[in-house]
């Protein structure tokens, strides 16, 4: 082809020197090079190298954690003499897709010009070469089309020629089994994830070039929290690849920031700026995150109690959990940050109590993430959530959640109607914290709270079937009830799975006290909307009280309030504004058992309302 013609004409340029980069050239990356940690890994790399057969490499570890920087330090080794004589004067030569896609307009110029890069590194005598990202070039990049495998395999096979490749576990899995000659003729050397302390000096080297490229400063105080806030939140990356990433980001942050402000001086990177950054990126409010939360998890039993009445035991059950894993104490860091199995009546906080910890963990209702098992019933149902190859390859559920929001409270509903295949899936992330997907990709729930729902109604025979609430004069029931449904549900899902959860919650019947809570905080959320558009809205405690006792359901706790607020208070409210469209102090009554809204003439400016939010 025309395109491999022209790049055998030039003469003064080999292919080597179009397509590859000479590693041992950058001074700044022998100086990065130097604090390598991985001593062990090197030696390994330089025993295999100097082998007279089989003298290939292949580094494995996930993306970012330092397989390229490895290289760098044996190639600083090499132009420092620091090697056996087999290896001096060598040049490890690193050659990637990008710069080889320029050269070539189909699949068949691709193996052409990799063919000629090979025999040149044969011919010269002098060159390591090094495929970053293997996997790239046996067809799995460029929609499978690029695929020199026969090549790559034979050139691994040449006693005169020594080839270095690097991959992710994960690619390695998904192209060992049709590529064998991966595993016979390349020596593994699997990379490790650095310390914190080895991850701040490689970053810390890093700086200097971050701040020569961006034009700024970079504190010490903003490595650190690079460092610590991506160890906390990104724990399906490692480091220090992914504080490298925050970093990064945060440069450029503030570069736009400081061009669109004109701020006098030159702009500085530091904690804050880090915060703002991580923040952005995982939808997080800067107050929420993890360092800054301190004060919150203290508090965390109050703050869920403003929004879940009547539930002080579960409620106290979860803060306990959430304190220690959040704390990074947790026997199993790799687990979810709290496994918790609800169950109780309908209508009694169980969703509610979900709601409100995905808005203390995270500050938003879209870090709540509900997966009903209804939908997993099939005999496809281990497909639908995790994946899957073959004809109609299916991404899965699970893959696609945790890619966009790896941070957030997963509710798992209706775990008693899912396929029995589920089973065995939930049982592994509930444990283990972690899955694989139906790619071979490592699916981590570090990130997550998990929480279980089950209806206890569902577990019992009739005669055994609690209720949502209870008349005061039944309180003393309620211990009994407690007890049936712990048996119900240890009965209905057996030991094994009960022992999965740091903590079984078993949620009491609301007793009418509850209820009133439970509707008096309703009706606050009307008068918080209303006050919004400046209008004062009062509603006596007697209007309050026959809400209560109408959606106080024994059949459905307080399930059916939010209904009840909407038509006995929240209708009427609407169509008197409908009325009297200046109206800015709005009064409800209760007249034989009917709700009537009238208006309060008062000239005063509106003041907030006085009710308990």
């Amino acid at each position: 082809p025309e395109v491999i013609r022209e790049v055998k004409s030039h003469k003064d340029e080999s292919i080597l020197d179009q397509i590859s980069l000479d590693l041992s050239q950058s001074l700044f990356e022998r100086k990065f090079g130097s604090i390598v940690p991985w001593k062990e890994e090197v030696n390994r790399l330089l025993e295999t190298l100097q082998k007279r057969t089989n003298h290939n490499v292949l580094m494995l570890g996930p993306t970012g954690v330092g397989k390229r920087t490895m290289v760098m330090r044996l190639a600083e080794q090499i132009a420092a003499g620091r090697v056996p004589s087999r290896l001096r004067n060598k040049k490890i030569l690193e050659i990637g897709l990008q710069s080889v896609l320029p050269l070539i307009q189909d699949s068949e110029e691709f193996e052409k010009i990799l063919f000629l890069a090979v025999k040149e590194a044969l011919d010269r005598k002098d060159v390591i070469l090094y495929f970053n990202q293997l996997d790239n070039f046996i067809g799995t990049a460029e929609g499978g089309f690029l695929d020199a495998s026969y090549l790559l395999d034979a050139a691994t096979r040449q006693r005169d020629l020594q080839v270095i490749a690097s991959m992710s576990d994960w690619a390695y899995r998904k192209v060992v089994n049709e590529n064998s000659w991966i595993r016979y003729n390349m020596a593994s050397v699997t990379i490790q994830e650095p310390s914190r302390n080895m991850a701040k000096k490689i970053l810390r080297v890093v700086r200097a070039k971050l701040e020569k490229f961006h034009g700024l400063e970079i504190t010490a105080e903003a490595v650190d929290r690079a460092i610590d806030l991506s160890n906390y939140y990104l724990k399906t990356r490692v480091l220090p690849g992914k504080a490298l990433e925050i970093l990064d980001e945060a440069c450029a942050e503030v570069v736009i920031r400081n061009m669109r402000s004109r701020t006098a001086g030159g702009p500085v990177v530091d904690g804050k700026a880090v915060e703002r950054t991580l923040s952005s990126r995982l939808g997080i409010p800067i107050e929420k995150l993890h360092h800054r939360a301190g004060s919150s998890l203290l508090l965390l039993e109050d703050r869920l109690g403003q929004r879940v009445k009547g539930q002080d035991r579960a409620i106290q059950q979860v803060a306990d959990v959430i304190r220690v894993a959040k704390q990074n104490l947790s026997a199993k860091p790799q687990r979810p940050d709290g496994v918790f199995f609800f169950v109780g009546p309908n209508g009694v906080g169980k969703n509610e109590l979900a709601r409100s910890l995905a808005l203390e963990l995270f500050g938003s209702e879209e870090h709540l993430i509900r997966l009903d098992m209804t939908q997993f019933t099939e005999d496809d149902a281990a497909m639908k959530l995790i994946g899957g190859r073959g004809p109609g390859e299916t991404k899965g559920i699970l893959p696609r959640i945790l890619a966009n929001r790896p941070n957030a409270v997963f509710v798992i509903e209706g775990i008693e109607k899912a396929n029995s295949k589920i089973g065995p899936i939930l049982l592994q992330i509930l444990n283990d914290g972690q899955v694989v997907d139906g790619e071979g990709r490592m699916l981590s729930f570090a990130s997550t709270t998990m929480v279980v729902v089950a209806n206890s109604d569902n577990l019992l025979g009739e005669e055994e079937k609690t209720v949502g609430f209870t008349e005061a004069a039944e309180a003393n029931r309620i211990e009994n009830q407690r007890k049936a449904i712990e048996s119900g549900t240890r009965n209905f899902f057996g030991t094994e799975f009960l022992m999965s959860f740091d903590e079984l919650v078993f949620f009491d019947p609301l007793t009418p006290d509850s209820i009133c809570e439970i509707t008096e905080l309703q009706v606050a959320h009307i008068e918080e909307r209303l006050y919004e558009r400046g209008i004062i809205l009062t509603v006596p405690h007697e209007v309050i009280q026959f809400v209560a006792d109408e959606g106080g359901s024994k059949s459905g706790g307080a399930s059916h309030l939010a209904r009840l607020v909407e038509s006995h208070i929240l209708q009427p409210i609407s169509r008197y504004l409908l009325k009297h469209p200046n109206a800015r102090k709005v009064r409800v009554a209760l007249k034989k058992k009917h709700v009537v809204v009238s208006g309060v003439r008062d000239k005063k400016k509106p003041a907030p309302s006085s009710r308990k939010k």
